[in-house]
């Protein structure tokens, strides 16, 4: 024969299944809410970058303009500049051995003049 199973025992079975579904639940909500957040977020910064990408074209393109070689010769005339012909401009080349050998020249004169200086008797 059977047993009757008592009204009792059902109730903390409905309880803890009544947990166990809830907070599944509320996880699942919570989990979507974080997603749904998180795209607009992306949504949002994605956004954020097409307006940098876009701003950083136009300062190229500004950029562009402004170190246009036209232009710069039209500011300069503007400040009074004037373009030197190419007789006028001289460059002077210095050569490293010179350069040493100018070095050690200074470097005696100066040696010299200390010692001239101190070899020389008070008055």
């Amino acid at each position: 024969m059977a047993r009757p199973v008592p009204k009792r025992r059902k109730f903390p079975f409905y309880a803890s299944a009544f947990l166990i579904v809830g907070s599944l639940v509320v996880g699942i909500v919570s989990f979507q809410a974080l997603v749904s957040q998180t795209s607009f977020r992306m949504r949002e910064l994605s956004q954020h970058a097409t307006e940098l990408q876009q701003e950083h074209d136009r300062l190229e393109l500004d950029v562009a303009k402004l170190s246009a070689p036209q232009r710069l010769q039209k500011a300069a005339r503007a400040l009074g500049m004037v373009a030197q012909k190419p007789g006028d401009v001289r460059a002077i080349s210095v050569r490293p051995e010179a350069e040493k050998r100018q070095d050690d020249l200074s470097q005696e004169v100066r040696s010299f003049s200390i010692e001239s200086l101190l070899a020389e008797p008070h008055r």
